[in-house]
Order: structure tokens, then C-alpha cells, then sequence
């Protein structure tokens, strides 16, 4: 099965992978009181049919580096951890460890990274510890990328106090107003997308660029340029975020408010991968 994100792995103190794979077992029947206000059926008691997914953990077994050139994404490395279980040797030849797990090759690795270069994790399923009968584990690489450029950046005058429009400020303290901006972008791990929202700061420290420049320029030529310029350096870029998931009335799908994200060190990354392997 191949489902949608719904949700995130809050850290930002160390590098994860943003993804998992489970397993149907099986399908069943809830019954539930539909909550959306925009629903013709809010209110009321439905029922409805459930797939039962069982997650059980998996393997890193390995990475894989790719670096990019106009032709597309190429494989330049692998490097594998020095053991494997029994069940892996029903899905694929193992590789030559001497080649695929030394110093020699981590070495290697870290002088040919460059700007394109991308490192996925290889994992093994453990179907052998769910209910359904099938001991051969499945092979999948995970990462997690921004998927779509900016299509705009929005600026508002906001109370300084609770940060919201002047127009809807209920606090009763305002005392003086500050221009925001906002941010959306799509993120994808490779088995679905969901919209993320920066605010504030978080906007700011994302296109290295003050709100008050951007208000200045918004309806300029200069804005199209910079709005281009962006989103270029933002599509596709590797990126760890931590926020808060909610459904969006507006979207009709859940979306996640940014509260803390962090860009990914390919270096650093695949030092801290590889302390992981060796483990």
C-alpha cells in the first residue's frame, strides 16, 4: 500500500529518516461522529471501512549516494553495515562486505559529495514479525525533499502582541502593528506530500530576506525576480522540519505550522548515518 503523510517525527537534534513502510493485514468496520464543519454529515453517526496496517521496525542496512547531472539523479556509492540478517538473503545476493562496508569506502564517499548530492537510507521490512505469512523482507530507500517552489509570498500587518491581521486582533492590548510574511511549500519523503506553512521568523530564515524588504518590493519587478530566484534554491532542497499538524477547512487536508526547522549537511549527515550502521 502506499499512503498519504498525515503526520511527522518531531527532532531536530539529530538527522532522521521521514518515512516507514507496514503491511495490510486486514480490513474492518468503525463507526465515528464526523467532526467536519463542512461536511453534509456533521454531526452524525457513520460508518465506515478501515484497512489495518501492522508497522513493525525496520533495518537500516545501508546508504546510497546519487549525484545529479543534466542527464538526471545517478548512483556514485554505496556503503553497507557489516552484518545482515538470514531473511535478506531471500530477497537479494548479499554484497561483498570487504568492498561495501570499509573505511576505505566512507572515505571515498566524502570526497566525491558536492552540491547535488543526495543520500537516501536503504531499509529491510521485517514482514517475519507481523500476522501475515511471508518471511521475505522488501528493499526501500527513504529521504525526505521540498517538492514544490514558492508561488508566492504573502505579508500582512499584524498586531505585535498576538500576531494576528490588525482587522481580527482581539487581544486588547495592541499598542503597535509590524508587518509578517508567510511561506507555504510542499514536502515530500517518497511516499506522499503534505503543506507546510512558515511564519514570522521562520519565513525570514528560510529566503534569508527580512519582511520589510519584501513588503517594499512586492509590487515591483524586483519581487517576480526574487520570488523566482527562491524557489529555485528551495526546490528539491533536503530539509528536517518540527511543527504542528492540523486540518486545513480551507484545503480540505491536513497541513503542518512550522515552528523550528533545520537544513540538511550532506557531510554531516552521512557521518552521522554511518555511526549509525556501525552500531
Amino acid at each position: 500500500m502506499k499512503g498519504r503523510v498525515r503526520n511527522w517525527i518531531d527532532g531536530l537534534d539529530e538527522v532522521k529518516f521521514l518515512g516507514f513502510a507496514g503491511f495490510k493485514a486486514g480490513m474492518t468496520h468503525i463507526t465515528y461522529i464526523e467532526d467536519q464543519k463542512n461536511s453534509p454529515y456533521y454531526g452524525k453517526e457513520l460508518m465506515k471501512p478501515v484497512t489495518v496496517i501492522e508497522v513493525p521496525p525496520l533495518i537500516l542496512i545501508g546508504i546510497r549516494v546519487y549525484n545529479e547531472d543534466e542527464y538526471g539523479k545517478y548512483i556514485i556509492a554505496e556503503l553497507y553495515t557489516n552484518e545482515f540478517n538470514n531473511y535478506l538473503s531471500r530477497k537479494i545476493n548479499l554484497p561483498n562486505l570487504e568492498k561495501k562496508a570499509s573505511k576505505d569506502t566512507k572515505k571515498e564517499i566524502l570526497k566525491i559529495l558536492n552540491e547535488t548530492s543526495e543520500i537516501r537510507g536503504i531499509f529491510q521490512t521485517q514482514p517475519n514479525k507481523t500476522s501475515i505469512p511471508r518471511k521475505k523482507p522488501d528493499i526501500i530507500e527513504i529521504k525526505g525533499y521540498i517538492a514544490k517552489g514558492i508561488n508566492n509570498i504573502t505579508t500582512y500587518e499584524a498586531c505585535t502582541n498576538c500576531f494576528k491581521k490588525v482587522d481580527n486582533c482581539t487581544c486588547g492590548v495592541r499598542e503597535k502593528t509590524e508587518y509578517r510574511m508567510i511561506i507555504n511549500l510542499v514536502i515530500d519523503d517518497g511516499t506522499g506530500t503534505i503543506r507546510t506553512t512558515f511564519m514570522g521568523e521562520k519565513a525570514e530564515k528560510l529566503i534569508g530576506i527580512k519582511t520589510e524588504k519584501i513588503v517594499q518590493i512586492k509590487d515591483t519587478p524586483d519581487f517576480e525576480k526574487i520570488l523566482e530566484k527562491k524557489s529555485s534554491e528551495l526546490l528539491g532542497k533536503d530539509i528536517i522540519i518540527r511543527g504542528r499538524a492540523k486540518f486545513s477547512d480551507y484545503s480540505n487536508s491536513y497541513e503542518i505550522s512550522i515552528y523550528d526547522f533545520k537544513n540538511i549537511n550532506i557531510d554531516e549527515e552521512l557521518e552521522k548515518v554511518m555511526k549509525e550502521i556501525e552500531l
